[in-house]
């Protein structure tokens, strides 16, 4: 490790770290302390990552069609369960 001695604040600077474009600030304030800065980095990252994700995500939802119906999962029906069991005992109608 270095030879830097942890601020008091240290904690409050990871996780801002962590907070979108408050990253910026650990990764301006504390300039001696290398691991706030790692993790300011990192948090940057993150953040190009997550923006970079949700941009495709929309522009994904953009190009479908107004009548394109997303896949849906179809329920199964559950197979039939053997008399004896406790389950077979149990019934269940629509109201």
């Amino acid at each position: 490790m270095s030879d830097v001695e942890p601020l008091p604040n240290r904690g409050v600077m990871i996780v801002l770290a962590y907070l979108w474009l408050l990253a910026l600030v650990p990764l301006l304030v504390e300039k001696q302390d290398p691991e706030v800065q790692w993790h300011a980095k990192h948090g940057l990252v993150l953040m190009i990552a997550e923006l970079l994700l949700l941009v495709r995500l929309h522009r994904r939802d953009q190009h479908r069609q107004p009548g394109d119906a997303r896949p849906r999962l179809r329920a199964q029906p559950l197979p039939r369960v053997r008399d004896g069991s406790v389950f077979s005992r149990c019934t269940w109608s629509p109201s």
